[in-house]
């Protein structure tokens, strides 16, 4: 079946399970963060989303000892839009006996005075990309997504 919006030209198909091809998830962390694909860990400010990430995935990722399909260990990207990474990113990874020579924080330097460090979307997406790259970094987090 195909329908056609006449507004803005959009076509869509749509198709049957029987006609989709169905592919193993591969895991990053099973069964909780499929390889390549975004997850979302939402919730109250204060309420250990941050810790979550760096005690459950980051450290363990960097050793090694992620329960999933990456090879290990990997690099893993972290920007945030919120917390210091002396005060606080550094220091949570650290106690979570992460490797530090495996985690990369994103900071970006500006040429204006006052110039934000953090991540900014969509402004930052092609530098974040080759940052991706030049990490190799296998994780990528954005914590918060949206500050």
């Amino acid at each position: 079946m195909i329908t056609e919006d006449a507004l803005n030209g959009r076509v869509v198909r749509s198709i049957t399970a029987a006609e989709a091809k169905v592919a193993r998830v591969r895991w990053a962390w099973k069964p909780r963060m499929p390889q390549a694909e975004p997850i979302i860990v939402a919730g109250a400010p204060g309420i250990g989303k941050t810790q979550l990430g760096m005690g459950s995935v980051c450290a363990p990722a960097t050793r090694g000892t992620l329960d999933g399909d990456l090879p290990r260990p990997v690099p893993v990207a972290y920007a945030s839009a919120e917390d210091s990474i002396e005060y606080t990113l550094a220091p949570r990874f650290l106690a979570a006996g992460g490797d530090p020579e495996l985690i990369h924080f994103f900071q970006a330097k500006g040429t204006g005075d006052g110039e934000d460090p953090s991540l900014q979307l969509p402004e930052d997406v092609p530098i974040l990309d080759q940052w991706i790259e030049e990490t190799g970094a296998r994780i990528l987090v954005l914590d918060p997504f949206v500050a």
